[in-house]
């Protein structure tokens, strides 16, 4: 647990997984601790091009628009903040953040995924280094931003993650992610079939304050939490409430008749996954 406590109570079960709740800090987490061998397995080729599986994407080629588009709005926001220097996104998967940045930034990006490195190395010719962020080596404040979209829930020890972060940002460096609320209306009308308890990838689920108090134990001060809209095509939409609430899985597309405006782009906002925007402490 991320606060050191040393007792949890039963928050909800799902798949023949426990989730449960610190009775100290009050995080939520997943009652299962992967090591790295296990890790690498779990993200590979598979996770990404799941075909029949019930994890992982359907085709994470296929959410390359969405995926950029969401990008392309958060870069346009950190732009404020941070109108040039190096980046690191960490978790990059293929790559489609950093293919966001331009000119004025040096991006490169660290992933525990050997697959979804090469895709970003031969596709994209993108500096992508492999190996989760605890096993690789950054020189100490490189970055003017560090980058963790989605990602900080499928990491075994996040404290120890940021950790590293703080020493690899710059003194004025910025870190930027996002993560699901627990805590929203949403996930508490769902309980166990809210569509990001995805097990086993999904470790922990942090509410705001939870989300704050590991910010803050880690050497970050907030400056910005929101809830964003984010684009999504529909028939990516109808595969993660297949996925989640029912276990069902089929290819979206065999489900909406309407395939052509399956891949179209829109707008959501559930006011459950949290934009977070920090500063070194």
């Amino acid at each position: 647990m991320i606060c050191g406590g040393q007792s949890a109570s039963p928050f909800v079960e799902k798949d023949g997984f426990r989730i449960l709740k610190c009775d100290t800090c009050s995080v939520v987490f997943l009652d299962y601790d992967p090591d790295g061998d296990s890790l690498r397995h779990f993200y590979s080729r598979e996770y990404f091009e799941s075909g029949s599986d019930c994890r992982g994407y359907e085709s994470y080629d296929e959410c390359e628009r969405f995926l950029t588009m969401n990008f392309e709005r958060r870069l346009k926001r950190l732009a404020r903040y941070v109108p040039s220097g190096p980046v690191l996104d960490v978790g990059c998967g293929y790559g489609y953040f950093l293919r966001c940045l331009g000119p004025e930034y040096e991006g490169q990006g660290s992933d525990i995924s050997d697959h979804a490195v090469r895709i970003a190395r031969e596709r994209f010719a993108l500096n992508v280094t492999a190996g989760a962020l605890t096993e690789t080596s950054f020189p100490q404040g490189r970055f003017s931003l560090v980058t963790l979209w989605d990602v900080v829930e499928h990491l075994p020890d996040p404290g120890r993650t940021l950790a590293i972060v703080r020493t690899v940002l710059r003194d004025d460096g910025l870190l930027a992610l996002t993560t699901g609320d627990v805590g929203s209306v949403v996930a508490r009308l769902c309980r166990g079939n809210w569509h990001l308890f995805t097990l086993p990838d999904h470790l922990w689920f942090f509410s705001e304050r939870t989300l704050r108090e590991l910010l803050d134990r880690t050497g970050f001060r907030v400056i910005e939490l929101r809830r964003e809209w984010c684009y999504y095509t529909l028939d990516y939409l109808v595969e993660r409430v297949l996925k989640t609430a029912f276990r069902v899985r089929r290819r979206a597309g065999d489900i909406l008749t309407m395939s052509r405006f399956g891949r179209l782009p829109v707008p959501v906002n559930l006011f459950d996954i949290m934009y977070v925007v920090c500063r070194r402490k």
